[in-house]
């Protein structure tokens, strides 16, 4: 990937998740992945999600971890969108305090292909969230919303990196920041 937490996280991994939703299939119900930290521990986690021709589906993860306890967890998701798919994919970042948290995504999408991302941060002591989107099919479109809430000795950011390698492919992104005093 040329990123090293993504590389890292690819070659290292010890858990993660695969979810192929066939052509033409809809979840009718949100997917719930849960990511629980109960110790001290240093994780790397891949991630890989395909959406079929026409596939639907929504997928909200949820991240947490017992306060008290400092952890780090660095995972890569691998998303592939064919024609005409469309996936949601909700996050919630809600870490221990000292917790450190890397989140790396790559997403390819097709013709008239759709992906929104909504996501929410709150505690973590570094919280980052890097995603590129390569648009490799005419008429895809994605947008990326959401909030984070940082504590004064805390750094989250969020950084979104879209090739439009496609003709009328469209994307939006709205990714305040808000720092308690």
């Amino acid at each position: 990937t040329g990123n090293p937490f993504a590389d890292l996280a690819a070659a290292a991994w010890s858990s993660g998740v695969f979810v192929d939703v066939p052509p033409g299939y809809t979840l009718i119900k949100p997917l719930k992945i849960v990511h629980v930290f109960t110790s001290e521990v240093f994780l790397n986690s891949y991630n890989i999600f395909n959406l079929g021709l026409g596939a639907k589906a929504t997928i909200v993860e949820y991240f947490a971890g017992n306060e008290g306890i400092n952890y780090a967890h660095n995972f890569a998701t691998s998303i592939n969108l064919e024609t005409g798919a469309v996936l949601t994919n909700e996050k919630l970042q809600n870490s221990a305090p000292g917790a450190v948290v890397q989140d790396y995504r790559m997403i390819a999408q097709q013709n008239s292909s759709e992906y929104k991302q909504r996501q929410y941060s709150f505690g973590a002591k570094v919280a980052r969230d890097e995603t590129l989107v390569n648009f490799v099919g005419d008429n895809a479109k994605n947008s990326f919303s959401g909030l984070s809430f940082a504590l004064p000795d805390s750094w989250h950011s969020s950084h979104v990196k879209v090739l439009h390698n496609a003709n009328n492919s469209h994307s939006d992104q709205k990714l305040p920041s808000l720092v308690s005093s």
